[in-house]
């Protein structure tokens, strides 16, 4: 019997062993590399909409509308955009619209942790920019002692440190949320359950991916920055596809889903140019012991 020629491009690790944070990482460039114009743009467009949904954000009814019925749809649109492209399949720049089509409801459901994290963490900001104008009016108008007012913020910024904190770890267990919602395109709760359980098995190296890409957006926004802003347009798409790929990878290996790992140059059996034919696959690198 014949094998099926899809399941000829897919390599698992030997073993069947587990991907390991830095090889995901690679994997995540790797793929980012074997088609990044198309790929960029993608992002780019996301990128975008959220930054123009944020100008219009600064009125609050409107920007928690944009927040929760635009913002986890794009993620999950470009969860799927990345995912076709490792499957194979030609980048297509409309996929990151494609949970608007097929999974509208869930999808919103499986952002809604999030979204209430990010709208907790915003309010907090907001509040301490607010504090901020009115505490120096209120000791300069001699209303308050600011030896009195000095405790009080103390204990205010040692407890708004430690809700951003335990918020940032909850958020965590969040993460492939909108990655696992096309495994579960009909239920957003099942998508939130298998995120959940998948971060508390793995939980110390999603903080490693985590903290890794921190760093590696604040390398991207310098660099941005350098460029008179513009520059935040074209390095910050490439960080987000590279994360959306890495996570992808982390997904399927820690699913026990098979991987497809793309090569940086074109092979002759590649299919046509510009990301329009399968990825021919590579060896895939064990975990790191490390």
């Amino acid at each position: 019997m014949s094998q099926d020629p899809g399941m000829q491009m897919r390599e698992g690790l030997p073993g069947g062993e587990c991907l390991g944070v830095m090889d995901a990482t690679r994997m995540g460039w790797r793929l980012m590399a074997s088609d990044f114009w198309l790929l960029w743009v993608a992002a780019l467009v996301v990128t975008a909409i959220l930054s123009a949904a944020g100008l219009v954000g600064c009125i609050p009814c409107i920007g928690v509308a944009l927040l929760v019925f635009v913002k986890p749809h794009l993620a999950a649109g470009l969860f799927y955009t990345v995912r076709h492209r490792i499957d194979g399949g030609p980048t297509e720049v409309g996929n990151v619209f494609m949970a608007f089509r097929r999974c509208y409801w869930p999808a919103l459901v499986a952002g809604l942790p999030v979204i209430a994290i990010d709208v907790a963490l915003n309010l907090i900001g907001s509040g301490f920019r607010f504090s901020a104008h009115l505490g120096p009016l209120f000791v300069s108008g001699g209303e308050v002692d600011s030896e009195e007012l000095m405790p009080i913020l103390v204990l205010l910024g040692i407890g708004v440190v430690v809700f951003v904190v335990v918020a940032m770890i909850v958020r965590l267990f969040f993460t492939f949320a909108l990655l696992a919602i096309w495994d579960t395109p009909t239920s957003g709760g099942d998508a939130i359950r298998a995120s959940y359980r998948l971060v508390k098995d793995h939980f110390w190296s999603v903080v490693g991916l985590s903290l890794l890409f921190a760093l590696i957006v604040v390398g991207a926004a310098i660099a941005g920055l350098l460029a008179c802003c513009v520059g935040l347009y074209f390095t910050l798409p490439i960080v987000s596809i590279w994360y959306t790929g890495a996570l992808i990878y982390l997904y399927r290996s820690w699913t026990g889903q098979a991987l497809v790992q793309p090569v940086l140059q074109a092979s002759p059996t590649a299919g046509a140019p510009g990301g329009e034919g399968p990825i021919p696959p590579s060896a895939i690198e064990p975990p790191s012991t490390m």
